[in-house]
This record gives structure tokens, sequence and C-alpha cells, in this order.
């Protein structure tokens, strides 16, 4: 069996399954479909492997650009709590510091602060 397959189905997704009170694992389509994918950008935020698991996808290109949106913007709060993100940070730098719009904040700052609590950061 390939080895992205066995890590795509044995990733668990701390956020998320904080959120949903159970155990999700990326292979399930628990959080690809419905209420549990619009927390997908945060938890790129704190799961590196999964950055490296959908750098590459288009179906989760713009959940990926949201993440590298937000944790850019809010780079500073993540180093000076010592919870960065290296595959983040590497897509930071190479799609040259894109600045986050009122529009977007207005629409998921509820979100992103709810993440910044579960990790304890605010």
């Amino acid at each position: 069996m390939n080895d992205s397959i066995i890590e795509r189905n044995a990733l668990i997704l701390p956020f998320i399954s904080a959120l949903a009170g159970d155990p999700i694992v990326w292979g399930n389509n628990a959080c690809r479909e419905g209420r549990l994918r619009k927390y997908l950008f945060y938890e790129m935020i704190v799961t590196p492997s999964l950055v490296r698991l959908v750098r590459e996808d288009l179906e989760f290109r713009s959940d990926l650009e949201t993440a590298t949106l937000w944790y850019g913007n809010y780079r500073s709060m993540f180093l000076l709590e010592g919870k960065t993100n290296e595959e983040l940070e590497d897509l930071y730098e190479e799609r040259g510091r894109p600045l986050l719009g009122w529009a977007e904040w207005f629409s998921r700052r509820n979100l992103f602060l709810k993440g910044l609590s579960w990790q304890k950061i605010i």
C-alpha cells in the first residue's frame, strides 16, 4: 500500500478533533465536507504534516491559501509563543507575504480566535 495513503488515513487532526469531541483523521470525509470544513484552514496552521499532504492538491488550495494568509499576518504571535509551522513559514516566504484584508478578517475572525484560544495563545 502507498505510504502517503497510510499517512493520510492515520493523520489525526487535533483542532478539528477537539471541536468534534471525537478523533477525526484526515482520511475521514467529515473534515472535507460539511461544518468541519470551515475549520480546515486553522487545522493547517497547527498541523504542518497536513500542509505537506495538501500542498499540491487543488481541492484544498483555497484552504491552504487562507491558512498561509492568516498565519503570515499573525506570524509574530506564533513565533513569540513558540508555535511556528515550518511548512507555512516556507509558503509565506514563497508567496510574497500577502496581507490580510478587512473583509477576510471579518469573515473568519471568530474561527481564528477560537483556534488561538484552543492553542492557549490568547
